[in-house]
């Protein structure tokens, strides 16, 4: 209900986010950054499951950039090579794997700066996600986690 509320006071802020973000035809996955810092990574196994959800990730993070513009720091930016280290890193982040509630196996991984899940079935990745590692960031005073979809990675974690 509190996601209701802030969605219909913020209707005509996050309306222009929604337009000006539409689905790019056969994307299969995003990366967020909010004010330079990397928040969310989201990969499918095919483009008509991101295509589905599309409006619900960018509502979130639009929500999310609303919250955080209040202190922005506007100078800073998440480049292309930043994305494409960052991929590489998660690439290269031991997982372990967990029988899933349903189909297939949930793979969770952690490192210092970086955590995430995918469910994996039949040989393939079906979700990944992958957030910035909360623990770190509020140790060193710079939570740069996404707050509407965090109730999300909270469910997912689990037990390590």
């Amino acid at each position: 209900m509190a996601t209701q509320d802030v969605v219909g006071q913020q209707r005509y802020s996050l309306t222009g986010f929604i337009e000006a973000m539409k689905y790019p035809a056969e994307a299969r996955g995003i990366m967020a950054a909010i004010d330079g810092h990397f928040v969310d990574l989201d990969l499918f196994d095919k483009p008509a499951t991101l295509e589905r959800i599309w409006t619900r990730l960018i509502t979130g993070y639009a929500m999310d950039a609303i919250v955080r513009n209040q202190d922005a720091d506007k100078s800073k930016q998440f480049t292309a090579k930043g994305a494409a280290a960052l991929l590489e890193h998660v690439g290269e982040v031991e997982c372990r794997a967990f029988p899933s509630v349903g189909l297939g196996e949930d793979w969770r991984f952690e490192a210092a700066d970086i955590l995430g899940q995918a469910l994996v079935a039949e040989g393939e990745c079906v979700h990944l996600s992958v957030f910035p590692n909360d623990l770190a960031g509020r140790q060193q005073g710079t939570d740069t986690s996404i707050l509407p979809p965090s109730s999300r990675r909270r469910l997912r974690q689990g037990p390590r």
